[in-house]
């Protein structure tokens, strides 16, 4: 297993599809995605039930009371047995080249420890939308975790921003 992709799920019946569809309509046999459902008042699992059918690819796991997003990111880390860790949130999607491109470059870098990526932040008000482009740092010539804290100057505070070895 290269890459394994954990999704904390909390009330996000209305995201899910897009989520699951952009991650899971790639061909690519060497993810898995762990959702990780944190006991959500609303069709959640429902939704989750109805992808694991369909695709092998995801794993469910439930929690029996809520614990938040960080609880379900390590309780979803203790099951992943991919190479690498990608953490996408629940209301996220990501565009339909990018799993290719990631796993483009875990396999022709693979003994870099982090991937810094780049990502778009998009907000919608009633009619009116806006979106903003975070680029990914260019790393100076290192793929180690100290070039990555020099480059985030030793935070970041958006998960899905990095893929870790």
């Amino acid at each position: 297993m290269l890459l394994s992709i954990i999704i904390p799920v909390f009330k996000a019946e209305d995201y899910l599809d897009k989520c699951l569809t952009s991650i899971l309509c790639s061909a690519e046999e060497s993810i898995e995605v762990i959702a990780v459902e944190d006991f959500s008042p609303d069709s959640s699992l429902a939704k989750l039930s109805d992808y694991g059918k369909a695709d092998k690819r995801l794993k469910i796991l439930n929690n029996t009371e809520n614990r938040l997003a960080g609880f379900c990111r390590n309780k979803g880390l203790q099951s992943a047995k991919g190479d690498y860790i990608w953490f996408i949130d629940a209301d996220d999607w990501i565009e339909a080249s990018a799993l290719n491109r990631i796993l483009g470059l875990i396999r022709a870098f693979q003994d870099t420890d982090i991937f810094s990526i780049g990502y778009f932040e998009y907000y919608s008000f009633e009619e009116d939308f806006f979106i903003t482009r975070i680029p990914g740092p260019i790393t100076p010539g290192c793929d180690s975790l100290e070039g990555f804290l020099q480059v985030r100057e030793g935070y970041s505070s958006m998960p899905f921003s990095c893929v870790f070895r």
